[in-house]
């Protein structure tokens, strides 16, 4: 940290968690100001996320076409069981199809025995398996070939984030969202974050280097329709 405050790039790979925002929750500024924390994801994103020569299909706007608009979800965690899949489970049947065509990439392979993988698939319009490639430009060229006009990703710096197929800027537009609430540097290149103002207050807008996109509060949605067990002996409870 007083590396970085001096102005000198630190050995970033000894330091992975000053990438998160968590780091810095209960810190007080004086010794670890905003702007540091904002410079220590550039430089941690310039690392990860190395530029190379892509070249991309950038659909025109549906309005033009008659046709819908291709939202693209990308989940690191496959839509398994993570924090941000089970947020988010419920949002993919309520896209107006009238309007949008929604398509979930899934970046990890099924190895959770659960329902909600069966979930998220059935109430998209096209889910793809995605999880056994792991080159990023690969990657990134298989979502591309799909054309969706907007990806967005779910996963943010988690632990099964994939934050170089992003660099790789596979749709014209691109979002984060869920997960992670903090910013993922420069270098990736993302659009936006969906987010709120108690999040991502607007005042601290500065050390994002995606634009602030904000919604009511809260900005993770749940899934209202999501039932409960009640326990029983069976289960051990």
């Amino acid at each position: 940290v007083e590396q970085l405050q001096g102005g000198i790039d630190t050995d970033l790979k000894s330091f992975p968690a000053l990438a998160h925002m968590l780091f810095i929750i209960g810190t007080p500024p004086t010794d670890l100001p905003l702007a540091t924390y904002r410079r220590w994801v550039d430089l941690w994103a310039e690392e990860q996320a190395a530029r190379i020569d892509f070249t991309m299909f950038f659909p025109s706007y549906p309005r033009y076409e008659g046709g819908k608009l291709r939202v693209g979800w990308a989940s690191g965690a496959g839509f398994q069981k993570s924090p941000g899949s089970s947020a988010i489970r419920g949002v993919f049947a309520l896209h107006d199809r009238r309007t949008f065509e929604v398509h979930c990439f899934a970046l990890k392979p099924d190895l959770r025995a659960n329902d909600l993988r069966g979930n998220v698939s059935g109430s998209c319009d096209f889910f793809y398996e995605m999880g056994n490639i792991a080159n990023d430009k690969d990657l990134a060229t298989l979502v591309n070939s799909h054309r969706p006009h907007v990806l967005i990703d779910v996963s943010g710096f988690s632990g099964d984030h994939r934050i170089k197929f992003l660099a790789h800027r596979p749709a014209p537009l691109s979002f984060t969202f869920c997960e992670y609430p903090g910013t993922l540097g420069a270098a990736v290149g993302i659009d936006f974050i969906i987010t709120d103002r108690i999040a991502s207050p607007p005042e601290f807008e500065s050390i994002y280097s995606e634009k602030l996109l904000l919604v009511p509060p809260p900005y993770l949605p749940n899934d209202y329709r999501a039932t409960v067990r009640v326990p029983t002996h069976a289960m051990g409870r």
